[in-house]
């Protein structure tokens, strides 16, 4: 089985799915740390979206690319960007589609992407994001990661396998079920489960305990999203 490798600040993520590719997209919720900002850009094509522009100047770097409606990034910023010639997409504010969905449309598929500023926020935006990027996996055959210094969450569909190799100690560790019916594993855990069934109507395998250094999650069928969390009041 080929896996793509990931190294992040809380330790390294393997997944069984190989891309050539890897990516990183900034958006505007909860601000990523610097640091943590700084160390998982590294060597990955940067989309930075709205307001994730600032979250990437206050990090020292410029992205890639830009796109949004100028409706949360600050100003300068943007004349900034467009003045180092940074390549902006710009749409209306009043629209159909979120910024991130329309970044979406454009991006290829078959490679890996990395979003933070996804997290923290208003519900209804982080219900967006998570299934627009979930959409965006499965009709582009993508891997998707959500993470920032708090949150990670791994999008897994049928027959993909993770892991992760800590650095850090988690909080919790669970498994949120993103289709109707779902069947799972996962060892290196407290409560481990063996090619077990979970409904999206009731989401239990939540709120796991780290028991080795590295945890396996398989997802054998449906689609999962393998939740770690690391620091309180997320």
């Amino acid at each position: 089985m080929d896996f793509t490798e990931i190294e992040m600040p809380q330790g390294t993520l393997k997944i069984s799915m190989k891309t050539n590719n890897k990516i990183l997209l900034v958006a505007g919720g909860r601000k990523p740390e610097k640091d943590w900002l700084e160390a998982i850009r590294l060597q990955k094509y940067v989309y930075a979206i709205d307001k994730g522009l600032d979250y990437c100047l206050e990090a020292n770097f410029f992205p890639n690319e830009l796109y949004g409606d100028k409706d949360s990034a600050k100003a300068e910023n943007w004349l900034k960007a467009e003045c180092k010639k940074i390549a902006c997409r710009t749409f209306p504010t009043a629209k159909d589609d979120t910024d991130l969905q329309l970044l979406l449309k454009a991006l290829p598929g078959e490679q890996t992407v990395i979003a933070t500023g996804i997290w923290g926020g208003r519900a209804d935006h982080l219900y967006a994001n998570i299934f627009s990027l979930l959409a965006y996996k499965q009709e582009k055959n993508a891997q998707v990661i959500l993470a920032d210094q708090k949150e990670i969450m791994v999008l897994m569909a049928l027959g993909q396998q993770a892991m992760f190799i800590f650095k850090n100690k988690p909080l919790a560790i669970s498994l949120l079920p993103l289709n109707d019916i779902n069947e799972v594993s996962i060892t290196g855990v407290k409560w481990p489960l063996l090619n077990v069934v979970l409904h999206k109507n009731k989401p239990y395998a939540i709120s796991n305990e780290l028991l080795e250094d590295m945890v396996t999650v398989t997802c054998h069928s449906g689609c999962i999203g393998f939740y770690v969390n690391f620091e309180s009041g997320a």
